[in-house]
């Protein structure tokens, strides 16, 4: 289930695409730029020509920063899920007593309110209402 969540595969395969796109426009655009200081042309039209290169590039590179992070953020959430993994693991299956770690392990936070209810948030997404 954590391969499932995690997997960064076709993330990694565009993610080298995009590398390989983003290295040929910059080579368009600095071909464009020794054209330009080599050949005489209208200005106008060299302006166009780089304006509409320098956009593609933004373009591919924001779509690859984006995945870049994407897979960061599965990476990350694979490291805290084999960690939550390896330490419930270790707790026993039967609570006698109060057990820090696994209250660690499953509350996320804790809000005490004015009228002296409190609310616990766990990492599951349920919230109960003390």
């Amino acid at each position: 289930m954590i391969l499932l969540l995690t997997n960064t595969e076709e993330l990694d395969k565009r993610i080298v695409e995009l590398e390989n796109e983003l290295l040929a426009q910059s080579k368009r655009i600095k071909k464009l730029l020794k054209d330009n200081s080599k050949i005489i042309t209208n200005s106008e039209t060299y302006n166009v020509k780089y304006n509409k290169l320098s956009e593609q590039f933004n373009v591919i590179k924001d779509e690859l920063d984006n995945l870049k992070a994407e897979r960061n953020k599965r990476e990350n959430k694979s490291l805290k899920m084999n960690a939550f993994l390896t330490n419930f693991k270790k707790t026993p299956s039967h609570l006698s007593d109060w057990n820090e770690q696994i209250w660690r392990l499953l509350v996320e936070k804790a809000t005490v309110h004015r009228d002296k209810k409190i609310t616990f948030f766990f990492k599951d997404g349920k919230i109960i209402i003390n």
